[in-house]
């Protein structure tokens, strides 16, 4: 019977679990510093903009270490932080392309870039990582009752209908650029599937492992859902002409993929304490 619920406190002896909190901190208050100050544009910001997105990477590659321990792509559980992990890495390659238009071209970002492609690779990333984390719980039979069946209808036309409503009200069809239009109505539709999954998984492991894994997946819930948000503030301030290099918009990226890369560790961590048997 498993009875502990493992706490984020018990990873304070990880040094990259510190340093991930250490660099958001001061992250932050270097954002706020360019907020008061008014600043939306510059040298500064730009390089803000490069900087911020380095958690994705650290993040990402300590995503496939720990995949690598649970047998890599060849294991459920493997697959499930490789994709995850890869999903991460995605954002950072985005980030770096945006950085090499801005810095090394002086230019602005064209939409769609290869960056755009990067970022919009993660929602299906993290929609099979969901899948595969279902699995790996053993909740999959779950989805054969009523409750399970109902949420993996409801939740997605839930999602779609609120993102929709909220982020792309009145938006402007403009038919000559029609891959513009693609990624801008599939990231909604990518990012519901994969909040709508984790949303699922949290819902079924509450009743598995006498909840040991409750709290790590709702973790994990949200960092997914902060994504989710980032990408759609992203879509709208775009759509109104308000993205600027160190704005809002990077600020609520920077928080995604500082949860998402605490919540890969809090996950690998909580596994290997239920495989060594600490839950005795």
């Amino acid at each position: 019977m498993y009875t502990v619920n493992y706490s984020l406190t018990e990873m304070k002896n990880k040094k990259l679990f510190l340093f991930t909190i250490v660099f958001f901190v001061v992250i932050t208050i270097w954002w706020i510093s360019l907020f008061v100050r008014g600043q939306q544009s510059g040298t500064e910001n730009d390089i803000f903009t490069s900087v911020y997105g380095a958690v994705a990477f650290w993040g990402g590659i300590a995503g496939l270490v720990i995949a690598k321990k649970w047998g890599g792509f060849k294991s459920i559980l493997g697959k499930a932080f490789g994709s995850f992990a890869l999903g991460l890495l995605a954002q950072f390659v985005g980030q770096i392309c945006y950085s090499y238009y801005i810095i090394v071209l002086g230019m602005e970002v064209p939409y769609p870039s290869i960056g755009d492609f990067a970022f919009f690779s993660t929602g299906f990333l993290y929609a099979f990582g969901s899948i595969q984390l279902i699995r790996s719980l053993g909740i999959r039979p779950a989805l054969k009752t009523y409750q399970g069946r109902i949420g993996a209808i409801l939740i997605p036309l839930l999602w779609a209908f609120s993102s929709y409503f909220f982020f792309l009200r009145g938006y402007v069809f403009d038919w000559s650029s029609p891959v513009v239009i693609i990624l801008d109505l599939a990231s909604p539709i990518i990012d519901g599937v994969y909040i709508s999954l984790i949303i699922l998984v949290y819902l079924l492991s509450k009743k598995f492992l006498g909840g040991i894994m409750k709290f790590p997946v709702l973790f994990l819930m949200v960092a997914v859902f902060s994504q989710a948000i980032a990408d759609y503030v992203f879509i709208f301030r775009a759509s109104r002409e308000m993205v600027y290099s160190g704005g809002v918009s990077d600020y609520i990226y920077l928080l995604s993929y500082t949860l998402m890369t605490i919540a890969l560790m809090y996950l690998g961590f909580v596994f290997k304490k239920l495989t060594d048997g600490s839950n005795d």
